[in-house]
C-alpha cells in the first residue's frame, strides 16, 4: 500500500514538470574570452552579446529562392531583407538547438 501511494505521488510530480527558460542562451562559448550569448527570446532581430552585455555584431543572412532573410542579429538598413521567424528553442547541458 505504501509503495502504491509513493508511485502515485511520483507520477503526479513528474507530469507537472516544465523546463525553465534560461536568462541567456549560449551561442559561441569557448573560453572566458570567446563567450557569445543570446539575451532575448529570439535570435532574429536581436544582437548576440558578450556575457557582460556588450554587443557582438554577429549577423546571419540566408538567401532562399531569390529572397534574403535575417536569421541572426539586427543589422540595419541593408536592403530588402525579411526577418525569419524563430519557432523553437531547445537548450541542453551541452548544446543549444
Amino acid at each position: 500500500m505504501l509503495l502504491r501511494s509513493y508511485n502515485s505521488a511520483l507520477s503526479q510530480a513528474s507530469s507537472a514538470f516544465t523546463p525553465i527558460r534560461p536568462p541567456a542562451t549560449p551561442l559561441v562559448v569557448r573560453s572566458p574570452y570567446i563567450s557569445t550569448w543570446l539575451m532575448a527570446d529570439a535570435l532574429p532581430g536581436n544582437w548576440p552579446r558578450f556575457w557582460n552585455g556588450n554587443i557582438k555584431a554577429l549577423t546571419g543572412i540566408a538567401h532562399i529562392d531569390g529572397s534574403s532573410y535575417i536569421f541572426m542579429g539586427a543589422p540595419g538598413n541593408i536592403g530588402a531583407t525579411q526577418m525569419m521567424t524563430q519557432t523553437n528553442l531547445t537548450v541542453t547541458s551541452t548544446k543549444s538547438i
